[in-house]
């Protein structure tokens, strides 16, 4: 329903919306109809596009892990929902840490699309997700998208100490209070709020908002609005900022346990905590999906800020160096340091220095430091450079450090020997287009920035988005310059008519797309390869067609072998249906696959028989008449 109602409403305003939606619950009654195998997937993506009246969604993501299907098939379907065009980005919902950094990992492994979202339950009175799950999405670039913020409409100052909640409110309802925790230390959170938004001139609901747009990580809120009052007011939590004093109190409050604690706790034999802090079950509720600026540079230094490992690489006299240091978060970090002395790509010094870091505070304010195992100071990281409110990168010694991108490698001492541009900046009209550099698709959408890419040779940056020509240009860069390419993508639709004889298995750009004969729309302007396929006969065909926008391109082959008929006596070969087909001594053309022919000779006798025909072969039938079984 939620999603009929959205898709009439952006009727004609498609392009002004980002689209999220999931995948995973149950919709019919049949095994098939719930979870997350291929199956589900994709009846669920083309069922969700009906609905939405739209042909791609923005952000798909799984509501959810599913202990039954492989995660591979889950992510390979996913994958191919991508390259079809008909998802831009996916994501996943209320993974634990284990399950995402598998998942992850496999689509890493396997060169499949990557999660790039993460859809969790995080609030002021429930921040658990810092334990692991923040840091675990800093480190690999995953945006946070916290549902419930209001804690079920706990943080909104509906509910005091003492007084029943309103009627009609969902957490004064029995169903409404799968989100537990701390009343008493949420009471005091909700007393705190109350100051601040008085303060700004704001409602309470909109200060517990407008403070997780302020955490490291969260790019985008869900809110789920009863109201179009309720729906304003919210929305109103992105056009202030709240000072750092009342975030860092917020913050005190609302603090869980330390991880150390439980650390101990288990360690020691002590009891482990109990459930109260933890998310009890999955939230059901329809949620819109609103897309909200992220809180950009940040004022107040913090360990959290440094999650995540960077990487550093210079040149030293006479050969190079480089590595990684790494901070965790339990405030132990360790660097590995590698030295090529003859630039042979072979490091004849490696060094792993280890310790622990804090923040400490000091008259030009806060300060991080770090201390080797042997108490001796390592360094403090200077010149911070902010990305979206986190650090990309600082320097200790004159050493700059740069936080490592998912795909990145560790060490590229090959790329150290060529002299490099400062960066190539992508822009598009429109934006969101997919970017691929010398072959290699880029890890995000336009606008985008290639850090670091070789100076003095030349690049080829193509552009794809759906519904649109593709574009390549070639660009030469200067060494330190930055290189800026802007691609003007044209607009239009194109239509695909596909048939074979006999019907086959057909593949666009190594996607499945169904069996022939097939009616595509959805196929963008460019070059496409095109594959049929027949495993069973050892048939596969691949040839490249190129639409141009507004053009229908109608494809139809024809894929025969022949066969020649020796059986001892001339005969007539005619099918099922009494057509002739030709006579023996002659190659007879047919369809590949396993043909059902009648043989007839010259007293009108009669044989079945059943011939492989393959590909562009030609096939000898040899058995003498009189011994062929009918």
């Amino acid at each position: 329903m939620s999603e009929e109602i959205l898709g009439r409403a952006l009727q004609g305003r498609r392009r002004e919306a980002v689209i999220a939606t999931k995948v995973r619950g149950r919709m019919g009654e049949g095994p098939n109809d719930v979870g997350l195998s291929r199956h589900h997937i994709m009846e669920s993506c083309d069922a969700s596009l009906r609905r939405l009246g739209t042909d791609y969604i923005d952000l798909y993501q799984v509501h959810g892990w599913d202990p039954i299907t492989p995660l591979e098939e889950t992510l390979r379907a996913l994958n191919d929902l991508v390259r079809a065009g008909k998802v831009r980005y996916i994501g996943c919902s209320n993974f634990t840490g284990w399950q995402l950094m598998k998942a992850i990992a496999i689509s890493e492994k396997m060169n499949l699309e990557r999660f790039v979202t993460l859809q969790a339950y995080y609030s002021l009175v429930a921040r658990e997700l810092e334990f692991e799950l923040v840091p675990l999405c800093l480190d690999q670039g995953l945006g946070i998208l916290p549902w419930s913020p209001l804690a079920g409409g706990f943080l909104t100052g509906k509910f005091r100490r003492g007084q029943d909640g309103p009627d009609g409110a969902r957490r004064s309802k029995p169903e409404g209070q799968f989100l537990t925790f701390d009343e008493e230390k949420g009471f005091a959170i909700v007393d705190e709020l109350e100051r601040i938004a008085k303060a700004n001139g704001a409602s309470i609901a909109q200060a517990a908002v407008n403070y997780l747009l302020r955490k490291p990580g969260v790019s985008s809120v869900i809110i789920g609005a009863r109201t179009p009052e309720q729906l304003k007011d919210n929305l109103q939590s992105a056009s202030w900022t709240m000072a750092d004093e009342d975030v860092a109190k917020l913050d005190e409050l609302s603090t869980p346990p330390k991880i150390s604690s439980l650390l101990d706790a288990r360690t020691h034999g002590a009891k482990p905590l109990n459930g109260d802090s933890c998310m009890r079950a999955i939230m059901t509720l329809a949620v819109l999906f609103l897309v909200m600026p992220t809180v950009s540079a940040a004022d107040v230094l913090s360990a959290e800020d440094f999650f995540g490992e960077f990487t550093f690489a210079r040149s030293v006299e006479p050969g190079f160096e480089n590595g990684f240091l790494s901070f965790a978060p339990d405030h132990s970090w360790y660097r590995v340091r590698h030295v090529d002395e003859n630039k042979d790509q072979v490091p004849e010094v490696v060094e792993v220095v280890r310790g622990t870091y804090r923040v400490v505070a000091e008259e030009t304010g806060p300060v991080l430091v770090l201390t080797r195992d042997d108490g001796a100071p390592f360094g403090r990281p200077e010149a911070p450079r902010y990305t979206n409110g986190r650090i990309e990168s600082f320097e200790i010694a004159g050493v700059v450090y740069q936080r490592r991108r998912p795909t990145e490698a560790y060490f590229d001492q090959r790329q150290n020997k060529s002299a490099l541009a400062a960066s190539l900046f992508i822009t598009s009209t429109p934006p969101g287009a997919t970017v691929v550099m010398d072959g290699k698709t880029q890890a995000g959408k336009t606008p985008l920035t290639v850090d670091k890419p070789t100076a003095g040779e030349e690049h080829e940056v193509r552009l794809e988005m759906h519904g649109h020509m593709p574009q390549t240009r070639t660009i030469t860069l200067e060494e330190g310059k930055i290189g800026r390419l802007h691609f003007d993508l044209e607009e239009g639709a194109t239509a695909l008519w596909i048939r074979s004889d006999p019907p086959t298995r057909l593949f666009i750009d190594g996607v499945f797309r169904g069996d022939t004969p097939r009616r595509l729309s959805d196929v963008p302007p460019g070059e496409h390869e095109i594959e049929f396929s027949m495993p069973a006969q050892g048939m596969r065909h691949k040839e490249n067609v190129y639409l141009k926008v507004g053009e229908r391109v109608v494809i139809e082959r024809a894929f025969k072998g022949k066969v020649t008929f020796d059986v001892g006596r001339p005969v007539t070969v005619i099918d099922e249906k009494g057509r002739l087909l030709g006579s023996s001594g002659h190659p007879i053309e047919m369809e590949i696959g396993i043909q059902h022919v009648i043989l007839r000779d010259v007293k009108g006798r009669e044989k079945n028989v059943y011939v492989p025909v393959r590909w562009n072969e030609t096939t000898g039938f040899e058995t003498p008449f009189d011994e062929i079984e009918d």
